[in-house]
């Protein structure tokens, strides 16, 4: 393939955007980069006389000897969004940023519940969940609505309330007590913060359990 090809294949702009790999005066590094030797991967393997391998493209970035669940792995690696904040506090008013902020967030890890189903991250902002999810950390999320699916006692739900025109959200651990009171409950190091009772007979508030959190990823 012409490097004009691989590039068209790539989705890069032009031939010259591809070239500086190939080129050593270039590119001085012993490995490629691994995000773009998986796009190579999925270009060439297959091509050639005799034909090259996935594997031997992933040596490109200095991955070899990869046992099959290692790939299984390494090919189930996906990009996801990281798409606003979410309190971990008080009710806060939910924050989304604008979509030229989202920031890529890399799955790292192999989640094959909920087949099909959108992820997010979100960035959690205070310290009603510190044990589990200190402030500053991510957790990914998928909708509730897209998993056709309730949470149970134990999960941590992202969860809104609408009232008087805004929207505030939350993360917070599902409760249901002896009495299958709904609570959000959370799990702090400081003891300030006190469980929700999610009191479906008040008109004034509409409490939604929209997002279940399927995963985390912190800074120890």
């Amino acid at each position: 393939m012409s490097m004009a090809n691989v590039a068209k294949a790539l989705g890069l702009k032009g031939s010259s955007s591809y070239q500086r790999y190939e080129d050593p005066d270039l590119f001085k590094k012993p490995y490629l980069p691994l995000h773009m030797v998986r796009r190579l991967a999925d270009v060439l393997s297959g091509k050639g006389s005799p034909p090259v391998s996935r594997e031997e493209i992933l040596m490109l970035a200095g991955i070899d000897d990869l046992s099959p669940t290692q790939m299984v792995s390494l090919d189930q690696h996906q990009i996801i969004w990281c798409i606003g904040e979410v309190a971990a506090g008080v009710w806060r008013e939910a924050v989304e940023w604008p979509r030229s902020e989202w920031l890529p967030f890399l799955i790292s890890f192999v989640d094959e519940r909920h087949p099909g189903a959108q992820r997010y991250a979100l960035r959690v902002a205070g310290d009603s969940m510190d044990e589990v999810y200190p402030d500053g950390s991510y957790v990914v999320i998928v909708k509730l609505a897209d998993i056709g699916a309730r949470p149970k006692p134990g999960d941590r739900v992202v969860v809104l309330r609408h009232r008087q025109g805004q929207t505030e959200a939350t993360v917070k651990e599902y409760r249901r007590d002896a009495e299958k009171r709904v609570w959000l409950v959370p799990r702090s190091s400081n003891p300030a913060h006190d469980s929700i009772l999610v009191d479906k007979s008040s008109d004034a508030d509409t409490v939604e359990i929209m997002g279940l959190v399927v995963g985390s990823q912190r800074i120890e």
